[in-house]
């Protein structure tokens, strides 16, 4: 047993605007992450399978992500589009996916998915803020970077 943390996975509060009107509490998950040295034995699948145990715990109807499809449909994910939700922009995208934590949960919040605003933080401000730690050295285009720019780029519009 490893005394050290090797993982983690943040989530929170978003919504799906409703095509019939309402508003469907959601939690996004992301982002996922496990040191290199630990990847491929497990970790990333059991820190999910935690955190929808406690969202189904704590009453949420899912979960939805933009991510990887080859990893997160091993993870129980499928292509948002197949519950009729699209991205703020009204989009089909590929590269957004959900889990239902009960039978029909998603599927009966047919809408757009919004995000909380937390994401949309400016470059400038994280740059500032990664001063605050000891330097270390920011990887850039790495295979997977470059996978998930292509698929958060695969949209197609929504007949609504």
């Amino acid at each position: 047993m490893v005394n050290k943390i090797v993982g983690n996975v943040m989530c929170l509060k978003s919504s799906i605007a409703g095509d019939d009107g309402k508003q469907y509490e959601v939690i996004s998950l992301g982002p996922i992450g496990v040191l290199p040295e630990y990847q491929g034995k497990g970790i990333g699948g059991m820190l999910i399978a935690h955190t929808k145990k406690i969202a189904k715990g704590q009453g949420f109807r899912g979960i939805l992500l933009f991510g990887d499809t080859d990893y997160y449909t091993r993870q129980g994910f499928v292509v948002a589009e197949s519950f009729g939700i699209r991205n703020a922009e009204n989009m089909y995208a590929d590269a957004l996916h959900g889990c239902e934590l009960y039978e029909g949960a998603l599927t009966s919040a047919r809408g757009r998915y919004f995000e909380d605003d937390i994401y949309n933080v400016a470059e400038s401000l994280v740059s500032e803020f990664d001063t605050l730690f000891p330097f270390k050295e920011v990887i850039h285009d790495t295979p997977m970077q470059k996978k998930f720019e292509m698929m958060v780029k695969k949209v197609k519009p929504s007949e609504l």
